[in-house]
């Protein structure tokens, strides 16, 4: 690729010349000699023509290479955090797996030394690596067919506070163990247009961050207002660790996910926000993150409402 000036310039010269050049062969093939000596003023004129061609061959090349560049800049950004988000989920995959592998190892000493504690202790571990896991891959699954353009969108009348429900009700146990609150302020009247599969991935994922976020003893409370006639915006709001500026920067840079432990070692790939924004934005809302450490985030997102 050509990419100073001084070689688009000569770049721009060869391809006039050459452009006389043929013209004049051309002419050469056609006249003898002293025809062309007396054709000399018309090709003159060809070159002259040729000439004035310059700027706007110069414009025309300058601006495809410039596209060129901005094109191959983008492709190399994509690969490079595309290269970073799977070295994130090959540490985040290969933690709940050496738990496995430490744990199964343990039981298949095949001694009587394991206590009746030990073994319920041990089944709620893997009880917990295999949801982490089963979350991260499920995400990923998602993302993939994201980016391949492949996820249906099917969007249907449904009711908000149906769909929040059911989220809450998947992790009702979660919040429990940790003697977290979890409250439903969604008005039942609120009706909205959105793929549902989708609307419910992305609530999963964000009270599944809250309860991995918040302290025992803590609250998480989704509510609702109207935004005009046409929407309406939920938020998820808790009262846990939150999240420092530099962080809230990056929770929705591909590449530049932050994976970080939940209050309890949870572990966290930083994928799940980065899915619901797209999801959101594919029901044609918004999505964005209020958040201060140590006060709490409260995640927002906007969808399209039937009056």
């Amino acid at each position: 690729m050509i990419k100073s000036g001084k070689s688009l310039f000569g770049y721009v010269i060869v391809v006039l010349v050459s452009i006389f050049l043929i013209h004049y062969l051309l002419m050469m093939k056609n006249n003898d000699e002293m025809q062309i000596i007396n054709n000399w003023y018309m090709i003159m004129n060809s070159f002259y023509m040729t000439i004035m061609l310059f700027p706007i061959l110069y414009i025309l090349i300058w601006f495809d290479i410039k596209k060129r560049i901005k094109v191959e800049a983008e492709l190399r950004e994509a690969i490079s955090a595309k290269d970073k988000l799977f070295s994130i989920i090959a540490h985040d995959l290969k933690s709940p797996l050496s738990g496995f592998i430490g744990l199964t190892g343990k039981m298949a000493e095949g001694n009587n030394s394991i206590t009746h504690d030990e073994m319920e202790e041990f089944g709620i571990i893997l009880h917990q690596s295999a949801k982490n896991l089963f979350e991260l891959l499920e995400n990923l699954l998602e993302w993939s067919k994201m980016q391949k353009g492949t996820v249906a969108y099917n969007p249907d009348e449904c009711l908000l506070e149906g769909i929040v429900q059911h989220g809450m009700v998947i992790f009702a146990q979660s919040a429990e163990q940790k003697g977290i609150t979890l409250i439903n302020a969604i008005p039942d009247s609120v009706k909205i247009l959105a793929d549902k599969r989708m609307i419910n991935l992305v609530l999963r994922n964000i009270i599944s961050n809250a309860i991995k976020f918040t302290k025992r003893g803590g609250k998480i409370v989704i509510h609702s207002k109207k935004i005009g006639l046409s929407s309406v915006e939920i938020s998820i709001e808790d009262n846990g660790i939150g999240m420092s500026e530099s962080l809230r920067s990056k929770v929705f840079v591909v590449g530049e996910m932050v994976s970080r432990k939940g209050t309890e070692d949870e572990s966290s790939s930083g994928l799940g926000l980065i899915l619901c924004k797209e999801f959101v934005e594919k029901n044609g809302g918004h999505l964005w993150v209020l958040s201060e450490e140590g006060h709490g985030t409260i995640v927002k997102f906007t969808l399209p409402i039937i009056s």
